[in-house]
């Protein structure tokens, strides 16, 4: 509507000054002539003068060129009307695509109609930097949360028995794997590794409870003090065993729990998934502060145990000590009846020689 609007307004325009030429030049010709103005000059001035012919064609030139102009100023008009409407869809996409990252969705993606590749390519690695980001905040938050949940379990227990059984279940559980097992290096002449705790073992698991140092994997783990991950699980070593049937599974782990100056035992651990490197640190994490929990309670114990025997020790003692003086105050009073019997034997002997000199 406004174009056809511009377009009559410029050919109106040059009509109108078209016809100025004509009307212009019949004018001064006549006043150069000293002629009046009348139809019969202005015959005689198109014959004598055939100019005037070529200048009667001024309106329709002008006519012409005018909308010729007007015609590609509405396409011009047109072209920047539709480039403007197409960027304003061009920034309105945009605009939606950045509050939709701005609202968490980095699921989200332009439209194919989006035309400006160069600036795709930026939105789109800007996008890929944000969920980077936002991957290495989950995991940084996965592993915290787990620290946090493992520091309250290694505070939790005393007891070594219900410490083990907690730490294992909650690490398979937090891990998403199916079964594991500590074992506890435990004191005396040989160090062995016991079971302490396990969680969804097979009950075969449990006919071998303590392992020497150098024993199958648990044992290799225990004497080379660094973790085992295998992906290639061998056939006969652990089935898991579920609703579903027996199945061998794709990952086994063993982490030493390992202090600066000793080793406290192995945790073993089984699933069907692969471990990402924030999961291994953490579970490397896991395992120093439970080695170092571990031998704090065995500390404890050992204490515990040397105080008991001290106390009872203690006790024997006093009560030998009771039993010495006990015997002690009998054999006081038997001396006493000697001396007593022995001072009465002495006076009828003395009695009976008193009686004999009479």
């Amino acid at each position: 509507m406004k174009s056809s609007r511009i377009i009559n307004n410029l050919t109106r325009i040059g009509i109108g000054l078209g016809l100025l030429f004509p009307l212009g030049s019949l004018v001064i010709d006549l006043w150069i002539k000293r002629l009046d103005f009348s139809f019969a000059n202005l015959a005689s001035l198109y014959a004598i003068n055939p100019l005037h012919w070529i200048i009667l064609s001024a309106p329709v030139v002008l006519g012409s060129s005018f909308y010729y102009l007007a015609r590609r100023i509405a396409n011009r008009e047109s072209y920047l009307i539709s480039i403007a409407g197409k960027e304003k869809e061009q920034m309105e996409l945009i605009a939606t695509y950045v509050n939709e990252l701005g609202h968490g969705n980095l699921a989200a993606s332009l439209p194919d109609q989006f035309e400006n590749k160069p600036l795709l390519q930026t939105l789109h690695a800007f996008r890929d930097k944000l969920v980077a980001e936002r991957d290495q905040s989950e995991k940084r938050q996965w592993v915290n949360e787990g620290l946090a949940k493992f520091g309250e379990i290694l505070r939790a227990h005393e007891n070594l028995d219900e410490l083990g059984y907690s730490v294992v279940k909650n690490l398979v559980e937090y891990c998403k794997l199916t079964q594991g097992g500590i074992f506890i290096v435990t004191e005396g002449d040989e160090p062995l590794l016991e079971l302490k705790g396990c969680y969804a073992y097979e009950r075969k698991k449990f006919l071998q409870r303590k392992i020497e140092p150098g024993q199958g994997l648990i044992g290799q783990c225990y004497l080379e003090r660094e973790k085992i991950l295998l992906y290639k699980v061998p056939d006969d070593y652990v089935h898991i065993t579920s609703g579903l049937g027996d199945a061998n599974p794709t990952c086994l782990i063993l982490l030493p729990l390992k202090t600066e100056d000793s080793i406290e035992g192995v945790i073993e651990m089984a699933g069907f998934r692969r471990f990402e490197p924030h999961e291994l640190e953490f579970l490397e994490k896991v395992c120093e502060s439970t080695a170092t929990v571990f031998k704090n309670v065995k500390n404890s114990e050992r204490t515990r145990r040397l105080l008991q025997a001290s106390q009872e020790h203690a006790e024997m003692m006093r009560s030998q000590e009771e039993e010495m003086r006990q015997n002690m105050e009998e054999l006081a009073a038997t001396q006493e009846e000697m001396q007593r019997k022995e001072q009465e034997f002495i006076r009828q002997i003395e009695n009976y020689k008193a009686r004999l000199g009479e």
